[in-house]
Order: structure tokens, then sequence, then C-alpha cells
């Protein structure tokens, strides 16, 4: 029961919410939902008249009223005037910044009436009716047949004198015959935009109060589930600080629920009446710019692959630049700034169905739930550019793309803990399957769970080999309890250079360790001379220790990488001819009296000219038919060793040269001749031995 409940809890989840959803569309802008198809074709305004007297409310349903209205500029026309000059014919709804004025357009700070008579059945006469009116810019006083019936905020006709402010209403009234005047004083002096940005909604007051309770019910069923939702994952986070996108998640959560509360039926407002309007506008813009950054955050936590850092970041940082518009200016300046900030919602919309098409097809879980949410509200989005700009006709829609991409990401989160907390069970019997991570990551592997027996991938890396020097005989002197501490406390120095360096710990060999490096073989040969310095370094600081020292040697190549072993027993290893040569580079520091030795495919890598080579000569390895070229690192040596080596490798490397071109003799002087004046240089004396 408990495994049936988790699986199809994210489901019920996304199916209460979308009902919530597909109810509130139901009651959208149009005013139309309650009617089928089929039913004829609401009548429009024209020139200030809508003719209703064949429409019936109760079989019709509601209707908005739109059309071309009568508008007057910069004039309150006494709403008792039947006729007058000063008014012309404007598309309803709509603001004023779209009005044609002599070669542009009006502004958007202003005043004016606006006026429509709407003809309604005889049967009407005397009914209780209901007008709904939502989102006017941004204050009004509503005329029904010239008695003042509704009004929000102050209308004047400057800004001292004007108020604004935000608060849907239905206005309730009994039409004494079969015409309805409505006449709209408005005013705007503290937005961008003015005017009416949505249709006046008529009906019966019934269908206006299910209309209005619907509406209402929905978004508080909206807050409240996405508050949950918030705090839920916020729990999470500060129960286990690593789960940074359920942080990032909670974030957006809460920003959503709180722009909730200011749109729509604008419920901040019939909770706190007195709210400020100015602040209720900062926190409208400020949900904006804080919960989209959250959301590409968000996804970059969660698909971290195919996420790129800088992106999310970036948006963050442009977005606060907004945000600080927003806190510093009035609305008049800072409602300005979202036409600007749709270049980045488009820019970052695009990089999150990016991030999400790559994670889809690389089969991530949950990507493709997201990526269905993200192209519906990348769409949607752009839909509302385009009708803000007048471009298109539609609606604003993008609250329904947020909201539907929100129960996406709620549904995917929710599979992705509960699949978290079921594999909690799984690594309880699966530890001693660990391998490293990086090589994971090399396998193509999200989780350690993934791999299997068999699992292998061919690539070219740089193998690395480090050992203690004389640990067999060192190790003879101490307890085995002291030579575990002994090791532990060394690994604790050389293992983070790797790291560092862009490797990383395949093995640890008793005192030895077999390192790799993806990502080319500069790294590692730094990450040699960073070892001897470390050593030196673990030296001084462990003076409980007898002194040790370490042998490095470095090779690179093609080497297949993969998981052998069995069912009850599985191991990650590297099988390659250039592993073996590694290893015997590693024990020819023992005769050469190098400290650090690369393979001739490893020098030809290096274009790091600071670093300091010595050419050894070419070694035959045991288990292998060529031999191989052999140079010594000398910037790992102590200085004076060093500085002795440097001074004559020229010498030396001519000397190497004329024993391979077959002059022994040649050779052989110039080696004696090293050899007397360097009698420290071990490489030297052994090309002495070999030609003797």
């Amino acid at each position: 029961m408990k495994n049936y409940f988790a699986r199809f809890f994210p489901g019920m989840i996304a199916v209460f919410l979308l009902s919530i959803l597909l109810l509130s569309c139901s009651s959208g802008r149009s005013g139309q939902g309650s009617r089928s198809a089929a039913q004829k074709e609401a009548p429009r305004a024209s020139h200030g008249i809508l003719d209703l007297s064949n429409w019936d409310f109760m079989r019709d349903g509601k209707i908005a009223i739109e059309g071309t209205w009568l508008f007057s500029w910069k004039r309150f026309v006494d709403p008792a005037e039947k006729e007058g000059e000063g008014f012309f014919s404007v598309e309803q709804p709509g603001i004023w910044n779209k009005i044609p004025f002599l070669e542009g357009y009006y502004p958007g700070d202003g005043y004016g009436t606006l006026r429509v008579s709407v003809k309604i059945p005889a049967e009407y006469v005397g009914v209780m009716m209901g007008l709904r009116v939502t989102h006017i810019y941004t204050a009004y006083r509503l005329y029904i047949n010239g008695v003042l019936t509704a009004e929000n905020g102050t209308v004047g006709t400057n800004a001292d004198e004007s108020v604004p402010q935000y608060l849907p209403q239905v206005v309730f009234f009994q039409p004494l015959d079969e015409t309805v005047d409505l006449v709209f004083h408005l005013s705007n002096y503290h937005h961008r935009k003015g005017g009416l940005a949505e249709p006046v909604i008529l009906g019966t007051d019934r269908q206006m109060m299910a209309l209005r309770e619907r509406r209402i019910m929905a978004e508080m069923i909206t807050v409240g589930i996405l508050g949950i939702i918030g705090l839920y994952h916020l729990m999470i986070f500060l129960l286990r600080r690593k789960e940074r996108s359920a942080l990032f998640f909670s974030l957006y959560c809460f920003a959503i629920s709180l722009r909730t509360l200011l749109l729509g039926e604008r419920l901040l407002y019939f909770i706190l009446p007195r709210f400020p309007w100015i602040l209720g506008q900062k926190l409208d813009y400020l949900t904006v710019y804080l919960s989209f950054p959250l959301m590409l955050f968000f996804i970059s936590t969660l698909y971290p692959r195919e996420s790129h850092k800088r992106i999310p970041r970036a948006t963050a940082v442009v977005s606060g630049f907004f945000s600080l518009a927003v806190i510093l200016f009035p609305a008049v300046v800072f409602t300005r700034t979202l036409v600007y900030y749709f270049v980045v919602i488009v820019a970052g919309g695009s990089y999150v169905v990016t991030v999400l098409f790559l994670a889809a097809r690389r089969r991530r879980s949950g990507a493709r739930m997201l990526l269905a949410g993200g192209i519906l509200f990348f769409l949607t989005g752009l839909n509302d550019i385009l009708y803000n700009n007048g471009i298109i006709q539609t609606t604003y829609l993008s609250t329904t793309g947020l909201v539907f991409f929100t129960v996406m990401q709620t549904v995917v989160l929710s599979y992705l803990f509960t699949r978290a907390y079921s594999l909690i069970e799984i690594i309880n019997t699966s530890l001693w399957r660990f391998v490293p991570r990086e090589f994971l990551n090399f396998l193509g592997k999200d989780d350690i769970v993934e791999i299997g027996l068999g699992d292998q991938v061919h690539g070219r890396l740089t193998v690395l080999f480090s050992d203690i020097r004389g640990f067999t005989r060192l190790s003879e002197t101490m307890t085995p309890d002291a030579s575990f501490h002994f090791i532990n406390d060394f690994l604790e120095y050389t293992g983070p250079v790797i790291r560092r360096h862009g490797g990383f710990i395949d093995k640890y060999i008793g005192d030895a360790i077999m390192a790799l490096f993806p990502k080319g073989a500069e790294g590692a040969v730094e990450a040699a001379v960073a070892l001897r310095e470390e050593t030196r370094r673990f030296n001084r600081e462990h003076a409980n220790y007898p002194d040790v020292d370490i042998g490095v040697s470095i090779n690179t190549g093609t080497i297949m990488l993969g998981i052998i072993g069995e069912k009850e027993r599985l191991e990650s290893t590297v099988i390659s001819d250039v592993v073996n040569v590694a290893s015997r580079l590693e024990g020819l520091n023992k005769e050469l009296g190098s400290a650090i030795t690369v393979s001739g495919t490893v020098f030809e890598e290096i274009h790091n000219e600071s670093l300091n080579f010595r050419y050894l000569g070419r070694e035959k390895i045991r288990g292998r038919q060529e031999p191989v070229a052999v140079y010594e690192l000398l910037d790992g040596d102590d200085p004076v060793i060093r500085d002795m080596k440097l001074t004559s490798r020229a010498s030396f490397e001519e000397a190497v040269i004329l024993a391979e071109e077959g002059d022994r003799e040649g050779a052989a002087t110039l080696f004696r001749d090293l050899q007397k004046r360097f009698p420290r240089d071990r490489a030297v004396a052994r090309w002495v031995e070999k030609l003797s």
C-alpha cells in the first residue's frame, strides 16, 4: 500500500491542481465559459451601443461588453448627458496607450470618460443584475443610468488629486427600463498604462456571484497549495542542506503564491483593504523579477550536466538591477521596466527549454514532463509579449502556463524525492559496489545503483602512479595500527592534490595510488610536481614519522574503463597497456634516481614551457615489445638536485642520442665526463654501466 501511494501521489497532486486550473480558466476573461460552442455568437458593441435585446442571460450566459465604446479624453462628462460632442469610438477593452492621437498615441497618464449603452431584453427589466469590473488603470467611478454605483480609488485630473487602487468588484443593480447606460470616469497618473485593461462582464446577480466565488476559491486553493508545497520543500532543504533544488523550488513557490494574491481577484486587497497600492505594485513586479531566476537556478540544480552555471547567475544579476529599479523608483517609472524584462524572459525561457530538451533526450528523470510544461510556459509568455505590444489580439496566458509549469515541477520533484528515499534503502545494501564518482561520470551514470557488471567505456586518459619509497622497510618498524595511521595521514595530503588538478583516484594499492586524469596530461604533470611539494610539507608537519619520499610516473593513451567482478562483488578497473607502462615507469625511478618520469606521449602533450624535462632515453618495458621514450620532470626534485641536472641537461641528452644512434664510444666518453662532474646523478651512472 505504501509503494502504491508513493507511486500515484504525484499524479493525484497533478490532477488536483489541473482541476483548479481548468476551473479558473472556465471563468476566464472572456466571460463566455458557460456557453457551448453550438450557441450563438456574442454580440459586440458598436459606436457605444450594445444590443442584447435577443440575448437570454439564463440560456446564453453572462457576456463580456466588448466592442467599440465612446471615449472622451481629458473630460469627466456628466453621466446624465445623453449626447454631446468630444466623443469618439475606441475598441474596448483597451488601454489609452494604444489609441492613435495626432502622430502618436495617447499617453498613459491622464483622465477621461468611457460610455456604452446596453439594450437588454424586456423580461430582464427589474431583475437583479450584476456587473463585474476587474482591471482598470488605476482609478474609476462607475455610473449606471446616471447614478454613482461603484468607485475604486480616487479619480482626479492630476497626480495630486488621484489615488490609485486595485480591487475587483461585482456591482449589483436593477434596470428600470431596457436601456442601461454605463459611464466610467477614469484617471491614471501612477502606472505606465491607463484605461480599461479587461472586459466588463454583465450577467444576472447569481451568475456574477458564482463567477466571483469560483475564481476566489480557485485562487485561494492555488495559494494554499503553493504555500504548503513551498513550506514542505523548505523543510527538506533545512533538514538536508545539499538539496539546493528544494530551496530554489520552495522560494519559487512562495513567490508565485504571493503573485497569485496580487493578480486576478487580488485577494491581498480583500484580506488587507488598507494595503498600500504602491507596495502591492512593487511586490507584483518583484515577484516576476525574483521568481524567474529562481526557476533557472532550480532547473540548473536539477539537471547540472545539461546546464551552464553562468546563465542563471547572469540572469540573477540582471534581475537584481530590475528589482533595484522597482525598489528605488515610483510606479510610473518601474512599471515601464517589464517591457524590457521580456527580453530576459525570452532568453531565459529559451535556455530552460534547451536544458530540458537535452535532459529529455538523455532520459533524465522527469525531464520530459518538465519539457512539456516549459514549452507551454515559454509559448504563453511569448503570447503575452506579443499581446502586450499589440501585435496579436488574444489575451494574457502566461499565468496559465506558469501554473501548469509549476504543477509539472511539483510532480517531478515529488517523484525525484520519492525515488531518492527508495534509493537510500538500496544503497544500504549496495555500498560494496562503491566506485569513484568521477568514474561513474565517465561511464555516463548518474547514480551508483545504475552501474552493472560489464559497463565499460573507451577513452583517452592520463594515468598517474605514485609510490612511497621504501615503505616496506618503513612499515617493519611500525605496528600494523601505526602503519594504517601513517598511510591515512599521508593520503590526506595527496588525495586533494589529485582532485585540484582535475583527476580522481582510481585505486589505493597499499602505499601507492593510481589516479586518472580525463582532461589531459598537463593536469597530471602539474599534480606530480604538487605531490612532491605536499610530501615535503607532510615531512615538515609530521615530525613523529620518519621522513618519506615518493616516486611518480605518468603515461597517457587510449584505455578502457569498466566494471569487473561477479554479482556479489564489483570493482572498477582500467585495462590498457597504458596502465602497465605507467606502473613500470614508476619502478624505473629507483634505478634512474628520478622523482618523476613521464612517457614520450605525455611529453608531446605538454605545452607549458615553464616545466623542465630531461630526456633519459628509450627503455625496454616488461610486457611490451617496443621500447618507450622516457623523460624526467626535473621540477619535482629538490632545488639543489634540480639545478645540477639542469646544468648538465644539454650534455646528458647529447650523450643519450649518441648512444641511441650507435656511437657507444662517443656516448660513453660524454657520460664518464658527466659522472666526474656530477657523481650524484644516478641516471649518468646507469648509462656508464650500460655502455661499459
